[in-house]
């Protein structure tokens, strides 16, 4: 019954129907957003820019999104662990 539950919450999102309810992203402490200069799909060799541009581009950006969150991820652990440490 909980995994319906959940599938049901998942599927009310990805619909758009679902309520926001809380402050959201209101009172969080950083946001990231990483922006992309199209530009730099000029820069590829021809036949990377003519049939794989854009699919590069956006997997350039996926993937300085993950090492941000997982940077920041990590900056958060290690001032807990210097702050324990004191």
């Amino acid at each position: 019954m909980k995994q319906m539950e959940q599938k049901r919450e998942m599927d009310m999102a990805v619909r758009g129907t679902a309520k926001m309810t809380g402050d959201g992203f209101r009172r969080a402490p950083v946001h990231i957003v990483v922006l992309g200069d199209p530009r730099v799909k000029e820069s590829y060799p021809i036949r990377t820019k003519l049939e794989k541009a854009e699919s590069h581009f956006i997997t350039g950006l996926a993937n300085a999104t993950l090492l941000i969150h997982l940077a920041s991820g990590h900056l958060t652990w290690a001032g807990v662990a210097i702050r324990q440490r004191r």
